[in-house]
């Protein structure tokens, strides 16, 4: 047993020894492989790009964050967690509304590396 620098009688091997200098000595602990969730920081960063997109889509459809919650039927506070990348967003609302569906094709595709986005203008007339 030990004290730590806080006076607080410590009973594990990692407070230092009264000859040992105010580092911790480290050797008598077991060695054990180190874990990370690289997986989970990858989909949050996939999200939070996907984010910007989405983002994007509002702005190519002329709306604000607060109308385009509106029309797609979601409260404010979810649509900003789609925003953020906070919350998988659920595409399929954007892809059945008549303006930000096809800005949203846009959004991804100004994106994609190779993609032309072009805009075509069509007069119909009648002649007669």
């Amino acid at each position: 047993m030990g004290r730590s620098s806080w006076g607080v009688i410590v009973s594990n091997s990692l407070a230092p020894k009264a000859t040992q200098s105010h580092r911790h000595n480290f050797d008598d602990l077991p060695y054990r492989m180190a874990k990370a969730d690289l997986i989970k920081v990858a989909e949050e960063a996939a999200r939070t790009r996907f984010g910007q997109i989405l983002r994007r889509s509002v702005e190519l459809a002329g709306l604000i964050e607060k109308d385009a919650a509106d029309q797609l039927g979601v409260e404010r506070a979810q649509f900003s967690r789609w925003l953020n990348g906070k919350e998988n967003a659920q595409t399929w609302r954007w892809n059945e509304h008549e303006i930000l569906g096809p800005s949203l094709i846009a959004a991804i595709a100004e994106v994609t590396p190779g993609a032309v986005i072009r805009t075509v203008i069509e007069l119909q007339r009648k002649v007669g």
